[in-house]
């Protein structure tokens, strides 16, 4: 047995090296295919499927505080609204509170340091079930008024602040106007949202606007079994509780507001921005191997009609279906083996590639790679792909009548079954290709004018400077003569600054409301810009009309503001804004001067945002939320490195005790914050030339065929008085049918791709109609020409030549 078993397999491997096309052609089209599908598999198990670092995280549920046609929908509530929570839905197993933190200066080692945290409640992390590395979790009493000021650690701030020493148990660790003693170290895994350095106590209630702001996140875990009908009576019960403690502020955009709970897992998917980029990724992989499939299965039956005579001999020589069947899975043994390996080893580079984009795909706490579950993956992958593309075929040669094969002679082929069987994987090729070029080059192309669209501001020479200032610090003035001496310096053309970092691109998310300042006016929410002098000049803003905001408005505290022309458009129609008093709580009335042109300032469209307006930094003033954070763009000449290490010093003799966060080109904050959208078109690009390399090979190599086939009927035809044209219109003809069949399934397949891909896009509707010809043109170029030249050679041809054909 053992010897049979290894002659049929030096047999089988000797016939693919002997002709070595078909064996090649499968294993390129194939791990081209298994390797984008394991690299978009990738993502999509890490952000979909692979369980969350934390225990029973199916159990996990967060509170939502939301009202219908504001901006407050997402998945938060405010601190206020937790208490209320916690008084009156004794429903739940366990609840905490997380609020982002920020970034403060700290002393380490004798070195000043930024250190980012955030502000849990000792529940949180008790609720989500974190087990620390060493150490212990803070005491319930640390989120009391009064309690011990305990802090929690993250793994890599140890490893990178202490060393990953032990003794760090017990150390304090002083920022944000407090110091607190370290009592443990967070899992190397635990994320929540967004990574910080230090975890410090969130206790109650919180100084001003801040306990009623809904920006905090509510973890809630169910008991067992728990009912979601008695947790939603419960929310019920408590709602009038947490309108009720409402601030003027916050009570007319949140009087109709609603309460109730959300898994968690779709919740921090949305937190992530990525979408439906997963879905999108793994469903083009995934056309491009049905298309990659059918192009080797259309090429095995190319294979197979050779061989029809000879299989037809080991027949009657005695060899059995069985026998013959066995033979030829063993020759796709060697194709599966090298299939899986190529398409895993180019998974591996794929995802390399992908983890370059580091913040843009690295998002906390999902984990993206490839493991053994992308390995896993490829191997299913490859074992379907090389049994359908070989055992499928193999199976229709064995059904062919053995009679019809030994009176075909050598020249034997396959039945009209088969060929209609080609005919049909012909036309899901040209269908499966337009609708990959379509789709991928639509939303190539609209990611390359999303990336290119005008900024309505100047990023180039510019640097940015995060500037964090002690609790003892008044930011303004200090910025001011900041500035003042940056502006003297040889290498800067101008400087501004920001409060809270509230500049185009970067994190920053202040926003108030406004309304116009008459009875029964209608307002929204703004984005805020808290501008120091020289802002717009800097930035290289436009002003529409009326003027900008000038020293003599800043250095008087004037109240005054610069309105964006979006909000000028949604406050004022088409009535001039300039001079007209609006509201802005809660800190007062404004004279608007001027009206800023355009400016992107995030990726994402605001969402229910009337837009954006421009204060003086010393107007500015929120209980609450004191100005201890501020961003310095410089514009400068010459070197950037240079210009950014010499400004740092400036910055920090100017300031003493602050720390300056980061420095670095503008341009650096832009690319992270398009690294998504820039990934997301680069995996796109790769996808589209991978669709049209498949395309190219598949659909030519497949029409060839089929012309090729019907020569002998040409040949019959022209015996009977056909002309060349006649037999080049009927070639052609042939071929048309198939490309209009594949291109109006394509097209449907396009269409309903590009739909599906909608969120990720930018301008389609005016992208999609050029697209749609553009791949028209291209698949419909390699189906004629694929049946044309065995179609012209026809023409040429003698009829004898013709009829010996096959």
């Amino acid at each position: 047995m053992g010897g049979t078993l290894g002659h049929d397999i030096a047999t089988a491997w000797r016939g693919l090296a002997r002709r070595p096309f078909y064996a090649v052609a499968s294993i390129v089209m194939l791990a081209l295919a298994i390797g984008a599908n394991a690299t978009a598999f990738g993502i999509t198990y890490g952000f979909l499927i692979r369980s969350l670092p934390y225990h029973a995280a199916d159990q996990l549920f967060l509170v939502n505080e939301h009202a219908p046609a504001t901006p407050y929908n997402a998945d938060k509530l405010s601190p206020s609204a937790y208490r209320a929570i916690r008084r009156n839905s004794p429903a739940f197993a366990d609840s905490g509170l997380f609020l982002a933190g920020g970034v403060e200066p700290a002393t380490i080692a004798g070195h000043p340091t930024p250190v980012t945290f955030n502000r849990v409640t000792p529940s949180f992390l008790r609720t989500l079930g974190v087990r620390p590395v060493i150490g212990r979790l803070p005491r319930l009493a640390a989120g009391r008024r009064g309690g011990p000021d305990e802090a929690m650690i993250s793994y890599k701030f140890w490893q990178k602040s202490y060393g990953g020493s032990p003794s760090v148990l017990d150390r304090r660790i002083t920022f944000d106007g407090g110091s607190y003693r370290i009592v443990g170290v967070l899992p190397p895994d635990y994320a929540f949202t967004q990574g910080a350095d230090v975890l410090t106590p969130l206790r109650f209630p919180q100084a001003g606007l801040a306990e009623q702001n809904p920006e905090a996140a509510m973890v809630v875990r169910l008991a067992n079994g728990q009912s979601r009908t008695r947790i939603d009576n419960d929310l019920k019960q408590a709602l009038p509780a947490v309108i009720a403690r409402l601030s003027p502020f916050f009570r007319q955009p949140l009087r109709h507001a609603e309460l109730d709970i959300v898994p968690l897992r779709p919740a921090l998917e949305r937190e992530t921005n990525l979408g439906v980029l997963p879905f999108v990724l793994q469903g083009t992989a995934l056309l491009l191997l049905l298309l990659a499939i059918a192009n080797t299965a259309n090429l095995a039956l190319i294979r197979h009609r050779a061989r029809v005579h000879e299989f037809a001999l080991r027949r009657i020589l005695g060899g059995s279906r069985a026998l013959m069947l066995r033979r030829l899975l063993l020759e796709q043994l060697p194709i599966l083996l090298v299939v899986f390996g190529l398409g895993c080893l180019l998974a591996w580079i794929g995802s390399r590639f992908i983890l370059s984009y580091g913040p843009a795909i690295v998002v906390a706490p999902f984990r993206f790679g490839f493991g053994w579950d992308e390995v896993g993956f490829a191997a299913v992958l490859s074992v379907v792909a090389v049994t359908v593309t070989g055992i499928a075929p193999a199976i229709m040669t064995m059904r062919y009548q053995l009679h019809a094969a030994l009176s075909g002679g050598a020249k034997a082929t396959l039945g009209p079954a088969t060929r209609r069987v080609q005919r049909l994987l012909g036309i899901i090729q040209i269908a499966l290709a337009f609708a990959l070029l379509a789709g991928s080059l639509t939303l190539g192309i609209g990611q390359f004018e999303f990336l290119n669209r005008p900024l309505g501001f100047t990023p180039t020479h510019r640097i940015i400077a995060q500037v964090i200032a002690p609790k003892t610090t008044v930011l303004v003035p200090a910025l001011e003569a900041t500035l003042t001496r940056l502006r003297s310096a040889s290498y800067v053309r101008d400087a501004t600054a920001a409060g809270f970092m509230t500049i185009p691109f970067s994190s920053s998310k202040a926003g108030l409301a406004i309304e116009r300042d008459h009875a029964d006016a209608k307002g929204g929410l703004v984005n805020v810009a808290i501008m120091a002098e020289h802002y717009v000049s800097t930035l290289g803003i436009t002003v529409r009309s009326g003027r900008d905001i000038d020293d003599l408005d800043q250095a008087s505290g004037a109240r005054v503001v610069m309105i964006g022309s979006g909000v000028a458009r949604r406050l004022f129609g088409k009535v001039d804004p300039t001079g007209h008093v609006v509201k802005i709580e809660p800190i007062g009335k404004f004279r608007i001067i001027g009206v800023a042109a355009p400016v992107v300032w995030r990726i994402a469209p605001w969402r229910q945002s009337l837009g954006t307006i421009y204060l003086p930094m010393a107007a500015f003033a929120v209980p609450g939320y004191p100005m201890d954070v501020a961003g310095i763009v410089v514009d400068v000449r010459g070197s950037i490195p240079a210009a950014a290490h010499d400004a740092k010093t400036l910055i920090q003799t100017m300031i003493p005790g602050s720390v300056v966060a980061s420095i670095h080109a503008y341009s650096t904050t832009i690319d992270r914050r398009l690294g998504l959208r820039r990934m997301a078109a680069s995996i796109v690009a790769i996808f589209a030339g991978l669709a049209l390399i498949l395309a190219a090979l598949g659909v030519y190599a497949v029409n060839a065929f089929i012309a090729r086939a019907r020569l002998p009927e040409l040949g019959m035809r022209a015996m009977l008085g056909a002309s060349p044209s006649r037999l080049l219109r009927l070639a052609m003809t042939d071929a048309a049918w198939l490309l209009g069949l594949g291109l109006a399934g394509g097209a449907i397949g396009g269409y309903l791709l590009i739909r599906a891909m909608s969120p990720l896009l930018f301008h389609e509707a005016g992208i999609a109609p050029l697209v749609f010809a553009a791949a028209f043109a291209i698949i419909a170029v390699i189906v004629l020409t694929a049946a044309w030249r065995p179609a012209a050679r026809a023409a040429t041809t003698p009829v004898k030549t013709l009829l010996d054909a096959g």
